[in-house]
């Protein structure tokens, strides 16, 4: 009960300080935990590891339920690439460093695995915090954390039965692929005859998502499997539409009670390591972390299809470590080979300090400011001397009826998308100019003239790239902007826009509102 307690005051601790500096709290769980460690309090192992096991449950189940697969299955192709090509190389890549600074072949594996994975919790938080869930780019993210958490669940069964020699590794290989098989039968048909079937409430839908968990992790236990493996199918099989959100606004609370109580005993049960050599050691780890992270996912991603812009906002959001390295840690030192737990602190300072750092990159301003970098962003300059042209940002699903007015006038209408496939379809028809860009690129919006334009229509997915080209434009021309909340509206209108709720635009009065554009608007800008 102590240690209950002492956990639960450090993580309320914790989380004030996170809430008052905006941060995520998870580094700063880490962080009371341990300094909490350096001081003398009578703290019994076996308690605390119990703690630690409860609460990785909830830590993987709560990861798991993160990933639905169907968010990026048209993405298949970028995802593998990303997820495989950034783990391989920055795997390579620490473990030379780690062995380079001393660690053991062994030990050199924990901190690059650590490297080569990412948060899912913190990067599905910022996500949703920036309202960036249905950005492509952020299907890439999740595909890739989907493929990078499968990547480590597989890690920690074979450093678990690694030891027992080749025959136990490919059985627990195999209970893994049974257990990742029932969990896709119980996403694909079992939750959909159950709420077809079945009428519960709040309190009934709570226990039935927690016999789930605990089912699949007995299943662990069945196939002499690591808890966690059961732990992460059973979130999985939770992951599907409409399930999922169901069962996240039954569980958040539960949840993030647990989240605090693992990461703060985490901290408490790997104390601070003494040496000031370990703390260099995690530095250089988490500057490797924070500066090739961003470089190997905006390369590969770009190459792959994704914008510039999209591809950096992607590489900083997976710029941070994954808890499950933490796990993989903790697995590694309860294990026969015994890790130190001075390599378990590493790895947590690591987390703290990528974690903490990555929040602080995630925003516009440092996108855009490494856009400026970037070596190829000019390689399809555009050259015109275009003046009182009609210039659309971003087609979207009623492109079709929003440029027809101005195409009937006569205009010259210049549409920029970052979908090739939109691109290619609009230039087949010659109607219009298409260019595959991101129209919230400043320099590719002086390409394309965009102060001397008619009229600007922004129909892009952030009210922040609306704004970014109402700032360039500055009054020059008049700019109608797509936005989802009338919270948004009032901000395009402080810039000096027109906004445009998605509401009205798929009404009717969207109809009429484009034609009133195309015959008064672009009338009183002649």
């Amino acid at each position: 009960m102590t240690e209950l307690l002492l956990l639960l005051f450090i993580a309320a601790i914790g989380l004030g300080l996170a809430r008052k500096l905006k941060l995520p709290a998870i580094p700063f769980w880490i962080s009371g935990g341990l300094i909490a460690g350096q001081l003398d309090w009578s703290v019994k192992t076996t308690h605390l590891e119990q703690l630690l096991e409860i609460g990785l449950i909830f830590l993987v189940f709560a990861s798991g339920m993160e990933l639905n697969p169907s968010r990026f299955k048209h993405q298949w192709s970028i995802v593998w690439r990303v997820s495989l090509l950034q783990f391989s190389i920055l795997v390579g890549i620490g473990w030379l460093v780690a062995f380079g600074l001393g660690f053991t072949p062994r030990e050199a594996c924990y901190p690059a695995v650590a490297m080569g994975t990412s948060s899912t919790l913190l990067a599905i938080r910022l996500l949703i915090q920036g309202r960036k869930m249905y950005e492509p780019f952020a299907r890439m993210v999740i595909g890739v954390l989907l493929i990078q958490d499968l990547l480590m669940i597989l890690l920690v069964v074979i450093l678990v039965k690694s030891n027992l020699g080749l025959l136990a590794t490919i059985k627990g290989l195999g209970g893994t692929i049974v257990l990742g098989t029932i969990a896709w039968f119980v996403r694909q048909y079992f939750w959909t005859f159950f709420l077809r079937k079945f009428d519960s409430d709040e309190e009934s839908f709570l226990l039935i998502l927690l016999s789930t968990m605990f089912l699949f992790v007995s299943a662990s236990f069945y196939f002499d499997l690591p808890l966690i493996v059961g732990a992460f199918f059973g979130g999985l099989s939770l992951s599907s539409f409409p399930i999922q959100g169901l069962a996240k606004g039954v569980m958040t609370s539960l949840s993030d009670f647990f989240f605090a109580l693992f990461f703060t005993a985490l901290g408490l049960y790997a104390g601070i390591p003494l040496s000031i050599y370990y703390w260099l050691q995690a530095a250089v780890f988490a500057g490797i972390v924070v500066i090739m992270t961003p470089i190997l996912v905006a390369l590969i991603a770009e190459r792959a299809g994704l914008t510039a812009r999209h591809a950096i906002e992607g590489g900083i959001l997976l710029a941070q470590t994954s808890e499950f390295a933490l796990v993989l840690g903790l697995a590694g030192h309860l294990s026969e080979s015994g890790l130190p737990v001075e390599r378990i602190s590493q790895i947590a300072l690591l987390s703290v300090m990528t974690m903490t750092i990555t929040p602080i990159l995630s925003n516009d301003r440092v996108t855009h400011w490494l856009l400026r970098f970037h070596p190829f962003r000019n390689r399809h300059a555009v050259n015109s001397d275009w003046k009182n042209h009609v210039l659309v940002l971003g087609f979207g699903s009623a492109g079709d009826y929003v440029i027809q007015p101005f195409i009937e006038r006569g205009d010259l209408v210049v549409v920029v998308d970052e979908d090739p496939a939109v691109v290619a379809k609009l230039q087949a028809k010659g109607k219009v100019t298409a260019i595959r860009g991101d129209g919230a690129d400043r320099a590719l919006l002086d390409q394309l003239h965009a102060r001397k334009s008619r009229v600007i229509l922004a129909s892009m997915r952030r009210t922040e790239e609306a704004a970014g080209v109402l700032k360039y434009v500055d009054g020059a021309a008049p700019v109608f902007a797509r936005v989802f909340e009338p919270e948004d509206g009032e901000r395009i209108e402080s810039l000096g826009g027109i906004p445009i709720l998605n509401s009205m635009a798929s009404s009717e009065a969207f109809m009429s509102w484009y034609k009133t554009i195309g015959q008064d608007i672009c009338n009183s800008k002649k």
